[in-house]
């Protein structure tokens, strides 16, 4: 690929970075821009915890210069290039807002970002990146971006079609769109696994009024199902799947069956599970809002996630346990005690067996109900208080000194 192609490409050329005086770490996520090719954002993420980083745009400088693909130095080609700093609060996102006249010139910008605040102690001097002789990068703490938003990967947003766009429209089409619709199909994956589920505990249970041990005159007499479980059903039409790699929560990852077209799928139940906050979410969205049906009058936004934050840490709960598995009792036909009497018993074993697996399909199912009924629900809860507070706590930096182009 010659490199007017790789130009036209690509939008970012730098993935992460490392500020040079308190090294801290970076990832640029994305370039975005409008249809026109006249307003575009490089969005980057500050990887530090609260207190090590500036929330404050006004602490941040973008000096922009012209570059070729190899990255060397060249006249700047987009004429009148002015831009602005976004802070997204504490979120450690920042955005570098640009805009032009006319459509920006197919090149690569030459970007350094400057942070005027270090909240960390410092004891050397910066470090300047490799093959590049700036001392500013000793004195200050900043970082090298190199960005094309006139590429074909600058990914186009409606937020930039205003000549205005607010923050929160930008940090919801940059940062939670995506997010929401990762979690929506999540949270679809999870109701899909839950009817699996569903007819697994369906099969099992037959199974064990069925089985019989010793010679044949032996059965179970099957308890009472799970009160969590008893009635639930899932309704509704699949989306469209597909086997993909997916991260867990300890870092390992899986192949699994993700939902990745929205399918209609939704839990019919006469139980939420304790921590659930119950709530239509198909027919809604975080920029349509669920929080005014869900908030009590005299209760603000904020008090009501934290009420529910706690009430999940102190209900947070086991499938195994919401099955009550630790209290239920397993009779054979003929009234003795399954686990007990015939523990060690092998011509019982087709009566364990079986006994055993219903069990760990309840606590299977449980697991899954409270990963849909809890985290999920909760999580689109916590985008949207973040989307309805990020105006108010987000800063921006405009002016001269904000975004100088040489």
């Amino acid at each position: 690929m010659n490199e007017r192609a790789v130009l036209d490409a690509r939008a970012t050329y730098v993935d992460t970075f490392e500020t040079s005086r308190t090294k801290t770490q970076g990832t640029v996520d994305e370039v975005y821009r409008n249809k026109e090719g006249t307003r575009a954002m490089v969005l980057m993420h500050i990887k530090g915890d609260l207190g090590e980083i500036s929330t404050d745009a006004t602490t941040y400088q973008a000096f922009i210069a012209g570059a070729k693909p190899n990255l060397a130095n060249q006249k700047l080609e987009t004429e009148g290039l002015t831009g602005q700093i976004i802070s997204f609060g504490a979120t450690g996102y920042v955005g570098l807002l640009l805009e032009s006249p006319e459509p920006m010139a197919w090149q690569l910008l030459d970007i350094t970002m400057r942070s005027n605040s270090e909240l960390q102690a410092v004891e050397t001097r910066g470090q300047m990146p490799d093959g590049l002789e700036d001392s500013s990068f000793e004195e200050y703490d900043q970082w090298k971006v190199y960005a094309n938003p006139a590429a074909d990967e600058a990914a186009p947003i409606e937020a930039l079609e205003s000549s205005d766009p607010t923050i929160a429209d930008l940090y919801y089409d940059s940062v939670l769109k995506s997010e929401e619709s990762d979690l929506r199909k999540e949270m679809g994956t999870t109701l899909s696994e839950m009817r699996a589920s569903l007819a697994r505990i369906n099969d099992l249970t037959t199974q064990a009024r069925n089985t019989r041990a010793g010679d044949g005159d032996v059965g179970l007499v099957v308890p009472t199902t799970p009160k969590y479980i008893d009635g639930d059903v899932i309704t509704g039409e699949a989306g469209r799947m597909e086997v993909q790699e997916v991260k867990n929560d300890d870092g390992t990852t899986e192949e699994r069956e993700v939902e990745v077209v929205e399918g209609t799928y939704e839990l019919d139940t006469r139980t939420t599970v304790p921590g659930a906050i119950d709530f239509d979410w198909r027919d809604g969205s975080i920029r349509s809002g669920y929080l005014d049906d869900l908030v009590d009058p005299g209760e603000t936004i904020p008090d009501f996630v934290e009420r529910h934050r706690t009430e999940i840490e102190e209900t947070s709960s086991s499938g195994s346990k919401l099955s009550g598995a630790d209290s239920r009792t397993w009779r054979t036909t003929n009234d003795r005690l399954l686990f007990e009497d015939y523990k060690d018993n092998p011509t019982m074993t087709p009566l364990v067996d079986v006994a055993n697996g219903l069990e760990d399909a309840y606590a299977e199912y449980l697991d899954l109900k409270y990963d849909y009924q809890v985290d999920g629900t909760f999580n689109l809860l916590e985008m949207e208080s973040q989307l309805r507070s990020i105006g108010s706590s987000s800063t921006t930096h405009v002016g001269e000194d904000a975004v100088i182009v040489f």
